[in-house]
């Protein structure tokens, strides 16, 4: 869809580049009943703001409707604009109210509603920057209306990363998981290593929310979601865990318990990876543990979850001595001194 804007202050390149980018999401990418609610707060932005300009008085209270009214008496403005708008008010209004249980499996504002909502905001703002802006007078458009069409911008997968790519290709293999992106591109350290992440919205009903890593070297950004996510999130430990080396997978321990397993690591070395396990069944149903460094490094020479250790029961802490992290079946020290391992198996 083209734009017709004026070329500068850039200020209005960007705030159609954010109604553009509010088109382009429509629709099917969002509810259709949030599509409608944003396309009216671009409506009623470029109301005020021209009214504004134009000297005439509104009440900051009254919906799109009404100022359609106000706006038909600027000379600007004409019938057809009035029209749009109250079309998208309309279909706002019905958006609002459309709760009830007649219309559950088949509401009313859906996404052929949605595109007619799309067509009346696509000729508002070619008429608002193609036509209105271009007067003199009109070319700079105030902070709080840039301000409010910068909210309508939503990040695209990769965006701020060194490279996109990885990005697009993880977000491809995890669409459904990872919903859409929240937040732009982050860079972390994570003892010797520097990575990136990514937001994600995550499914409807989803317990915390998803997220993207890569670091170089890596073919495809890998996809932390679920409980292993909430447990990454958590104060401290996305430093302590790193980068996801590959996807979350479903392991057994000898006990026959099941759990999920997703591998990280802090740096190039064998003692730099960690694991992340959540538990699926057992006494420790619904918990996720680590474990790390030279500990980690122990469990998983000795077969890890397949050993006769089983699957970690806590996470590992620290003692006077060195460090020791719990297991089904045993638990493994670790002293600081010495570096040495020590397996204590019971039953």
């Amino acid at each position: 869809m083209s734009l017709t804007m004026t070329k500068e202050p850039a200020e209005d390149d960007r705030n159609a580049r954010a109604i553009a980018r509010l088109l382009a999401d429509m629709p099917g990418m969002h509810p259709a009943e949030h599509f409608v609610a944003e396309a009216s707060k671009v409506a009623e932005a470029i109301c005020k703001t021209v009214l504004r300009r134009e000297g005439v008085t509104y009440d900051d209270q009254c919906g799109l409707h009404a100022l359609a009214n106000r706006l038909n008496s600027v000379p600007p403005a004409t019938v057809c604009i009035e029209r749009h708008l109250k079309t998208i008010a309309a279909w706002r209004n019905i958006a609002a109210h459309d709760k009830g249980e007649v219309h559950q499996r088949h509401p009313v504002v859906d996404d052929w509603s949605a595109g007619i909502v799309a067509l009346s905001l696509s000729a508002l703002e070619h008429w608002y920057f193609g036509d209105y802006l271009q007067r003199p007078a009109h070319r700079r458009l105030p902070q709080w209306l840039s301000d409010a069409f910068a909210s309508t911008l939503r990040p695209t997968v990769g965006e701020g990363a060194v490279d996109s790519k990885p990005f697009e290709s993880g977000f491809h293999n995890s669409r459904p998981i990872l919903g859409r992106p929240v937040d732009r591109v982050k860079n972390r350290t994570a003892y010797k290593l520097l990575f990136q992440t990514q937001d994600f919205s995550g499914e409807e009903h989803a317990v915390c929310r998803p997220l993207l890593a890569w670091q170089e070297g890596l073919p495809k950004a890998v996809s932390v979601h679920g409980k292993l996510a909430e447990k990454y999130r958590q104060d401290k430990m996305i430093a302590t865990l790193g980068c996801p080396l590959r996807e979350q997978v479903h392991v057994r321990s000898l006990s026959g318990f099941r759990a999920l397993l997703q591998r990280f690591t802090v740096g190039p070395e064998s003692h730099h990876r960690r694991g992340l396990y959540h538990h699926l069944e057992g006494p420790h149903v619904g918990r996720t543990y680590f474990t790390t460094g030279g500990i980690g490094v122990a469990y998983k020479e000795l077969g890890a979850e397949r050993s006769q250790l089983g699957l970690p029961v806590a996470d590992e802490r620290e003692t006077k001595t060195g460090a020791v992290s719990h297991f089904e079946f045993g638990e493994i020290l670790w002293d600081k001194e010495t570096g040495a391992k020590t397996v204590v198996q019971y039953r």
